[in-house]
């Protein structure tokens, strides 16, 4: 069982939820779903923003966000 398996366990056996931090590729989120974690975070989703453009950001439609 990998650290990534056993992080899970705790987290599932407490009751607490995983984020997920530093996501950067498809094969990464798929096994973190895969897992069971679904919030998660990283360049995959979005490169660092300054307060203006994250306004941006956070005002387009939701498909353009689950793209």
């Amino acid at each position: 069982m990998g650290f990534l398996d056993i992080l899970c366990d705790a987290t599932r056996r407490n009751s607490l939820e995983l984020i997920a931090e530093g996501v950067e590729t498809e094969q990464q989120k798929t096994i973190l779903i895969e897992k069971g974690v679904h919030i998660m975070q990283g360049y995959l989703f979005s490169y660092p923003l300054s307060g203006n453009d994250l306004i941006a950001f956070l005002k387009r439609p939701l498909e353009n966000k689950m793209a």
